[in-house]
């Protein structure tokens, strides 16, 4: 035992301590025959202590071990002591039922997904099942989809969970989203069919999307609930569908037999929203306008000239009056629609305009400027997408222009080969380049109160310094001089300009915060011809 107390001092003095080998550290020359031996004698005496301290080790760490079992254990015992104490036990269930309703997604169905509100709610424990089951306002939401390839069983099971799901819901109103992509109807043996369940829960809709779904479905259904509407690719509606939806604001139609329906009888006065798609005759549904005077947006999807339309050309109708509207959009592929338009409304609160035609003009000035000035308009937002210029000419654009004062924001695009200035942007560039205030007359400025900017044109030739000079006359503030108004700065622009000379290439300037960008971008596939 005294051998290895030395040992064992010895190895924990080293080697290094012994002064006869203390040179072998400093040079490469071999051990001598003591030196030898001193060395192999560390060796030995170091296994037998290394064996002892590795052993001294592993109990410790077996100690260890079981200290921090135990401490993991003393913690989870006092987490566990802490969630009894929590004041959440004491959280009254009906405000544990608002905080699950906040949990809900905001202005959308929900799709009954078991990783979602409120299912997922369901799952964390008997209490919160128990709250969310009894919740009615969970539940009044739902989206249902009903595919061409699923099978009966699927069918089943979808219609049942419809009922479980908006049974929940109570007497609340009902926001629901059913789209039926089904060749037919398939009642399924010995279950509930889906659209007999569909029709038992209509009459407490507030809100109400459907998509490819036969009328007859609706047929002889009251809304009294009903505020907004959203229906597609919709037939053989009956035709006193819309008459019973004393509460409807929000209207939306696309491919639907709309006009068939009883127009003199619907409640028009309380619409605020209408969107109308695809529909076959323009003329009636500008007609229907006439009793839309809470109207604020309005769409318009036509699919028909105008011309087509048998008319009466003795009969002038009064125009549509329309005191509240301030967003407009039309869209159509045929000529004559936007004037007819034009010609037949009057809008003193419209603020945004926004006109799609890829293969027409918006059409003539005299007409536009007509329905600007009757009407006292001051639009803010002008969005014109197109292939072709939106009037005969150039300066019937800008002209038009001139009467947007108020303008804040101008959007031009269009697919390829779109050219929206007649192969004049040069010009349009220069007539919209702020003038340099001084001792000589210069023309009013055009669109003084712009502040976003975005043009898109497959054009050529035009002058790149051009549009880098219009842009750094709009970024500074002019101030009001005695032959002009004062002007705002534009915040944001985005001009993509497209030239036959650089097929692959697309240059663009941009304005953020002040500062004017310009590069040349690669050109997108669906930019390209």
């Amino acid at each position: 035992m005294a051998q290895h107390h030395i040992s064992a001092g010895r190895v924990q003095k080293g080697w290094t301590a012994e002064p006869a080998i203390e040179h072998l550290r400093r040079s490469n020359d071999p051990p001598s025959g003591m030196e030898d031996a001193t060395l192999r004698g560390y060796l030995s005496d170091s296994y037998g202590v290394l064996q002892s301290v590795d052993s001294e080790i592993a109990t410790l760490r077996e100690r260890l071990a079981q200290r921090i079992r135990e401490r993991d254990a003393i913690r989870a015992q006092m987490d566990e002591c802490k969630g009894l104490l929590s004041p959440l036990r004491r959280l009254p269930l009906e405000l544990l039922s608002h905080i699950f309703v906040d949990c809900l997604p905001g202005n959308t169905f929900i799709i009954p997904h078991r990783l979602s509100a409120p299912l997922l709610l369901t799952q964390v424990c008997s209490t919160w099942r128990r709250t969310a089951l009894s919740t009615s306002a969970l539940w009044c939401s739902l989206k249902i989809e009903m595919g061409q390839r699923d099978e009966p069983r699927t069918h089943l099971t979808k219609a049942e969970l419809m009922r479980t799901w908006l049974s929940r819901a109570g007497v609340r109103p009902l926001s629901l989203h059913y789209a039926d992509n089904r060749d037919g109807v398939d009642i399924v043996p010995d279950g509930p069919d889906m659209l007999h369940i569909l029709r038992e829960y209509l009459p407490q809709c507030r809100v109400l999307h459907f998509f490819a779904l036969s009328g007859e479905t609706l047929g002889g259904v009251r809304f009294p609930y009903l505020e907004r509407l959203d229906i597609s690719v919709v037939f053989r509606l009956p035709r006193d569908f819309l008459i019973w939806t004393p509460c409807i604001e929000s209207l939306k139609v696309s491919w639907a037999h709309f006009l068939y329906l009883d127009m003199a009888n619907m409640p028009w006065e309380n619409l605020t929203s209408l969107h109308i798609r695809s529909i076959h005759r323009p003329r009636e549904c500008v007609n229907a306008l006439r009793k839309c005077t809470a109207l604020r947006t309005c769409t318009l999807e036509l699919n028909r000239n105008w011309d087509a339309e048998v008319e009466d050309k003795t009969d002038v109708p009064e125009k549509v009056v329309l005191p509240g509207l301030q967003f407009l959009k039309l869209a159509t592929h045929t000529s004559g629609i936007f004037d007819a338009i034009a010609e037949s409304i009057i809008a003193p609160a419209l603020k945004h305009l926004e006109i799609s035609s890829l293969f027409s003009k918006v059409g003539s000035y005299d007409v536009w400027s007509s329905m600007f000035i009757e009407s006292g308009i001051a639009l803010e937002t002008l969005d014109l997408h197109s292939i072709q210029p939106p009037f005969d000419t150039l300066e019937d654009f800008i002209n038009m222009l001139e009467l947007m004062g108020s303008l804040r924001k101008l959007s031009i695009t269009g697919p390829e080969a779109n050219d929206p200035f007649d192969g004049r942007t040069d010009e349009f560039m220069v007539r919209i380049t702020h003038s340099v205030p001084g001792p000589y007359r210069c023309e009013p400025r055009l669109l003084p109160n712009l502040e976003e900017l975005i043009l898109s044109v497959e054009s050529e030739p035009f002058t790149c310094s051009l549009v880098t000079h219009m842009l750094k006359s709009r970024v500074v503030t002019w101030p009001e001089d005695p032959d002009n108004v004062a002007t705002v700065a534009l915040k944001k622009a985005d001009i993509r300009m497209h030239s036959g000379y650089e097929e692959d290439k697309t240059r663009r300037w941009t304005v953020s915060c002040g500062v004017i960008a310009e590069e040349l971008v690669e050109r997108q596939p669906w930019e390209r011809y």
